[in-house]
């Protein structure tokens, strides 16, 4: 998958891949309509057209943010509960500051974010030369709707939810970008086959600067 951005991201993502972000408009609104259609089989027409606007204003959200995926996978697993996963992948600006602790920034990143504590936080190479990788869990309470649903006889879940959290990133020595990958599971127990995932994405995936505003041009004569 190519995505145009302040530069050209080149992303590697596995066959088994729903991609909500298409860079089209016409064509992801066809995309999200067809994906509320094959989950809300049974909905009324209306509010199903309400959860298309919605998911565009969502889209448009996410690319005004600089995410330039966000991709769902779900897929059997040999044991335990099906795959189910989100991750997303933003551009982001690197620090300036000489010699800066990436490791450190982006363990620190994920605190305050997602105030999820890491337990293992490693470097590794991808292609475009330094990898950070973080695993983590957080736990979010319920929202306080929850309750209303629950006194209009709909079934839900009260309970804090624990997630696993994987976090990658990427970038090429001097840059002043990299490539973040963010992927969240509902099942902790997963946590490391998603984080596998992440670090490849982040790992294999590229990031090109955008070209100089005179590059291409035609100067002869």
């Amino acid at each position: 998958m190519t995505v145009a951005t302040s530069g050209l991201v080149e992303l590697c993502l596995p066959r088994d891949w729903t991609e909500l972000l298409l860079p089209d408009d016409d064509e992801a609104r066809d995309h999200l309509d067809r994906l509320v259609r094959s989950t809300w089989p049974g909905g009324p027409a209306g509010p199903r057209t309400g959860s298309t606007r919605a998911l565009m204003e969502w889209r448009a959200a996410m690319l005004d943010a600089g995410v330039v995926s966000h991709g769902v996978v779900i897929a059997p697993r040999p044991e335990g509960t099906p795959a189910n996963w989100h991750v997303q992948t933003s551009v982001v600006p690197l620090p300036v500051v000489p010699d800066v602790d990436v490791p450190a920034v982006v363990a620190e990143l994920v605190r305050a974010r997602w105030g999820a504590g890491p337990h293992h936080v490693e470097t590794y190479e991808t292609d475009m030369g330094l990898g950070v990788g973080v695993v983590a869990e957080r736990t979010v309470p319920p929202p306080p709707g929850l309750a209303d649903l629950a006194v209009r006889g709909l079934e839900v879940v009260a309970d804090p939810v624990r997630m696993g959290v994987a976090v990658a990133l990427a970038c090429a020595p001097g840059a002043t970008q990299a490539l973040l990958v963010v992927g969240v599971c509902l099942d902790p127990a997963q946590v490391w086959e998603l984080a596998g995932l992440v670090a490849v994405v982040a790992g294999r995936s590229r990031l090109h600067p955008a070209p100089a505003a005179d590059e291409g041009e035609d100067r002869s004569g």
